[in-house]
């Protein structure tokens, strides 16, 4: 009974931090594609699901933190839009 519970729990982390990652990396995506940097922001997206499923599946942490790459990306395409106005 115990390898089913422990597959199950894999399973549940992996979804949740695929769900969680997609919606937290939903804030690089959106501004990549606003800003028009579509590959920036679709980067983003997807390092924020794989930090997610990783939080959860290997650290055992709160997958709510793939926040984090999605703000460094989102912070990267502000940064090179601002440098690309100025110039």
């Amino acid at each position: 009974m115990g390898n089913y519970e422990a597959i199950f729990n894999l399973i549940g982390s992996i979804l949740g931090g695929l769900i969680i990652g997609a919606f937290c990396g939903a804030i690089s995506l959106i501004v990549g594609i606003i800003k028009k940097k579509k590959a920036l922001g679709l980067i983003g997206f997807f390092v924020s699901i794989a930090f997610g499923i990783f939080m959860t599946t290997v650290l055992y942490q709160p997958a709510f933190l793939s926040i984090i790459p999605s703000a460094i990306f989102a912070g990267i395409i502000f940064i090179l839009t601002k440098n690309q106005k100025q110039n």
